[in-house]
This record gives structure tokens, C-alpha cells and sequence, in this order.
């Protein structure tokens, strides 16, 4: 693969940086803004599954723990259930998360999802970010 596409958006969130590093770590919470249930420990090298229902047909999408630096970065491979195992490293995208504060009692996070393997892929997640991120405000700011 020789062209990979990255997309990348960020948003502030009132609350502490703990208090959005469980909405992107506890599965209950992870599944109001995703609506799949996720299976890890988060620890560096572990896996991830993602179990969904799409219009009537279950899935499960799959993923590795990269990095995991608390209330900081959390990234992870991921790639689709579809493909087959094992799924080359060109096929699976990266997706981090990280945390910053420059105000107190704000949080900027950032997601980054890299390794896009197409312009309609890299489209499709562009245009639903903004409102992803917007949701996940949401849950982290209903959580203080």
C-alpha cells in the first residue's frame, strides 16, 4: 500500500484528564459514544475486540494495545472483523488518543487515527469525527 491517510481532530472537554481516560478505557463508557462492547486489560501488547451490531448483523472487530500512558496516550492498532486473520500490519490502522491541559479544570483530546487505507475511508471517518468527539465531551463532562 503506498498512499496511507491519516485523519486527526481535537476538542476540549471540562473536565480532568482521569475523568476523560475512563471514557476511553471503561467499556461501559466507550460504548455510548461507540455503541460496541470492548474487550481488553489495556496493557501494552494485549489484545482488543470490539463487538458490535450493524443493522441486524453482529461483528467484531479486532485491535492490539500499543501505548497505554495513563490520564496521557492511549493508542492501539485496529482492523476490521471482515478481513481474515492474521491481518498485515499495511491493513491496520493506528489510533491514538492523547490528553493535554493548558487550563485547569480543561482537557484537550486529541485523535489521531493513522494508516487510512483509502480516500473514502479517510472521507467517511472525517466526516463523522467532529460529531464522535462531541459525544465523547459529552459523556466525560455527564461523568463529573
Amino acid at each position: 500500500m503506498d498512499d496511507l491517510f491519516l485523519v486527526e481532530g481535537s476538542i476540549e472537554i471540562n473536565a480532568a484528564p482521569s475523568q476523560v481516560w475512563q471514557i476511553l478505557t471503561l467499556p461501559e463508557k466507550i460504548e455510548l459514544y461507540t455503541g460496541f462492547k470492548t474487550i481488553t486489560d489495556w496493557k501494552e501488547g494485549s489484545p482488543i475486540i470490539f463487538e458490535g451490531d450493524y443493522k441486524g448483523i453482529k461483528y467484531q472487530d479486532k485491535g492490539l494495545v500499543v501505548a497505554n500512558i495513563p490520564n496521557e496516550k492511549l493508542s492501539f492498532q485496529f482492523w476490521s472483523g471482515i478481513e481474515k486473520d492474521p491481518v498485515p500490519d499495511e491493513n491496520k490502522s493506528i489510533i491514538t488518543y492523547e490528553l493535554s491541559t493548558e487550563k485547569e479544570g480543561v482537557t484537550t483530546l486529541k485523535y489521531i487515527r493513522e494508516n487510512i487505507s483509502s480516500l473514502d475511508e479517510q472521507a467517511m471517518f472525517e466526516e463523522h469525527l467532529p460529531s464522535v468527539l462531541e459525544i465523547m465531551k459529552d459523556v466525560a463532562e455527564d461523568s463529573n
